[in-house]
């Protein structure tokens, strides 16, 4: 069977030309505003709200649509993100704030006053959303795709702010990050992560987790995330050619005590 990766826009192209190639034959990419030819593949969407039909799809476009929008995200997710608040009466400070759609680490605020919101919300207008500050001791990043973890990296933040607080792990701000080999999967991260990608409704997800010394947040889904480790594109590319002989379904939760060989992706047990 087919497999194509349906991708948004051209930052995209990159990423998925990378991953097609290591896939494979009968692999294609197409642009979202290009002709999609017709007949039974596997439709990866990378980010991609394009209405499609008839096709085995990863990630629906409803999903793709509301996790695009970070507030909307945050408020599925509920307890398994920080505390967020949409409507100034419910503002608490310090908080960051940032708008509902954003990409990277960008216009990203840390609010402190009242004074200081009435600044910062007349340069990122309506729409916005407020999120406690988290006192992260690590920050991952966890590739799943149809509730099996496919790779995990841990983020390393490039920079402090003025309290000394490590607020920015983004990879666009000038984070770095590291594989983590699946012995050494942080378990409790995993779970948290296949969690917020089934109560997200997405197939396929990077999810951010950040630890703290009282449990782990989710602070988003990514539809379209920057694959740049080699090590990381080969594990996803041996999942997503999975699905050409296994099309796109739920796996049932795995139970009991977890560990990675109950949460890794059976594509990587062979």
């Amino acid at each position: 069977m087919r497999l194509t990766f349906l991708y948004h826009s051209q930052n995209c192209r990159g990423i998925v030309a990378g991953l097609a190639k290591q896939v494979g034959q009968d692999t294609t990419i197409v642009k979202d505003t290009e002709f999609l030819p017709p007949g039974e593949q596997v439709v990866v969407r990378w980010n991609s709200k394009r209405v499609t039909t008839q096709y085995h799809e990863v990630n629906t476009r409803a999903a793709v649509v509301q996790v695009d929008n970070k507030a909307l995200t945050r408020q599925v997710l509920g307890p398994l993100a920080p505390r967020t608040v949409t409507r100034r009466e419910e503002l608490f400070y310090p908080c960051i704030i940032r708008p509902k759609h954003h990409f990277g680490g960008n216009n990203f605020f840390v609010c402190r006053t009242r004074q200081e919101m009435t600044k910062i919300g007349h340069r990122i207008g309506k729409g916005w959303y407020a999120s406690e500050i988290i006192d992260k001791t690590n920050e991952y990043r966890v590739f799943v795709l149809q509730n099996r973890v496919v790779a995990v990296t841990q983020k390393f933040a490039p920079t402090a702010d003025e309290g000394g607080q490590l607020l920015m792990w983004n990879f666009a701000q000038g984070g770095t990050a590291d594989h983590v080999v699946r012995e050494e999967w942080p378990i409790q991260v995993c779970v948290a992560a296949l969690q917020g990608a089934a109560k997200l409704g997405l197939d396929f997800a990077a999810m951010d987790v950040g630890c703290t010394a009282n449990g782990v947040y989710i602070f988003e889904g990514n539809t379209a995330p920057g694959v740049s480790k080699s090590f990381t594109v080969k594990r996803l590319a041996k999942a997503f050619d999975w699905l050409r002989n296994n099309p796109p379904q739920r796996f049932i939760p795995p139970t009991g005590r977890p560990t990675w060989k109950t949460l890794i992706h059976p594509a990587l047990l062979r």
